[in-house]
């Protein structure tokens, strides 16, 4: 978003850091990211060690830290967020229950490998934490990959990649 900005540094992790007090300040036992949490395979030595002292904090509080990756970080071994702690948990093709809520998660995937992956979506899920290049957020700006009318038996989907905070119903 800022390639064209190279003065303008540090603003995803003050807003990473911001999140993890406010959840550990509001007594929130859940985080969940929606990929993308890092924009490069190989990051900084620097981005690493912030990472694992804000991952370090929510442990020591007690909280939880799911995520799902976007193709930014996108590994098919060992996920970025699993190499350097024990904290997050990897939820592509999982599902967890927070509070009697079903959430499923999907890792980015190429076009191709959408409908199979959504035909595997459990029948009780209830969110989709997902991260694609949506349809009805690109309409023909694109090539996107997937489409929300596609999505089976969950009620709400929460997605990264599109970088702005809107709903549809």
């Amino acid at each position: 978003a800022w390639a064209n900005r190279p003065q303008l540094v540090g603003d995803s992790m003050a807003a990473f850091r911001y999140i993890c007090k406010y959840a550990r300040r509001n007594g929130i036992d859940y985080l969940i990211g929606a990929g993308d949490l890092i924009d490069v395979k190989k990051p900084h030595p620097e981005v690493v060690q912030f990472v694992r002292s804000e991952l370090d904090a929510l442990e020591l509080h007690g909280h939880h830290f799911g995520f799902i990756q976007g193709q930014h970080e996108y590994s098919a071994d060992v996920p970025w967020f699993c190499a350097i702690h024990d904290l997050p948990e990897w939820l592509n093709e999982r599902s967890i229950e927070i509070e009697g809520v079903h959430i499923y998660g999907l890792d980015w995937r190429p076009a191709e490998h959408i409908p199979k992956a959504f035909e595997n979506i459990p029948h009780d899920a209830d969110i989709l934490v997902a991260h694609q290049v949506w349809e009805e957020f690109m309409g023909d700006k694109c090539g996107c990959e997937a489409s929300f009318a596609n999505v089976p038996n969950v009620h709400t989907v929460f997605t990264g990649d599109y970088h702005v905070n809107k709903q549809i119903r």
